[in-house]
């Protein structure tokens, strides 16, 4: 009788044990990107900002979505962003000449690098948690250039101690069972 119980109680407590949320891998999908277009600093606003929907729409900011001075059409996905310049063209030498893309209701952003599939180097990438700012400045770019940058994300969160409290109690009347 005590082995039906015992084998009862590991089948429970394994099933239980599956019904466990994993981490997943992170990703942006689904949050909300804001992209502001700046020249010849920081501080002077050329384009946007507007925002978009992370995974809506391919591209996620098409051809005129940000004005600014040249064609261009920028698709971020669940780990990268796509710029793609939609002219031949050599950006004005100013301090800042590009990009800042803020993120709202998405993991942190802990690094971006520039992908091997580039066609072109930007002047600078930098980040912080919740942007990520390309600096084009001074580059020269056609129709066939691309920058692809890849997005490093904080990785999701471990389970909660009471998510666990189920399966630390199954090992418990495991044990009294074993007894």
């Amino acid at each position: 009788m005590r082995l039906p119980l015992q084998i009862a109680a590991v089948s429970f407590c394994t099933v239980l044990a599956g019904t466990l949320s994993v981490a997943q891998a992170a990703s942006i999908d689904g949050s909300t990107a804001t992209a502001t277009l700046y020249n010849p600093n920081l501080g002077t606003i050329l384009g946007g900002p507007t925002s978009a929907i992370v995974g809506a729409s391919t591209p996620t900011f098409p051809n005129g979505s940000i004005v600014g001075n040249t064609a261009f059409e920028i698709n971020i996905t669940s780990d990268q962003i796509f710029y793609n310049p939609l002219a031949n063209v050599t950006y004005g030498s100013g301090v800042f000449n590009g990009f800042v893309f803020d993120f709202a209701n998405a993991p942190d952003v802990v690094g971006v690098t520039l992908d091997g599939a580039s066609t072109f180097t930007p002047t600078a990438i930098s980040f912080t948690a919740d942007s990520i700012s390309l600096n084009l400045s001074g580059n020269t770019v056609n129709t066939s250039s691309v920058a692809i940058l890849d997005i490093r994300l904080q990785a999701a969160s471990v389970p909660e101690p009471a998510t666990w409290a189920p399966v630390v109690g199954c090992v418990g009347v495991l044990g009294v069972m074993r007894n």
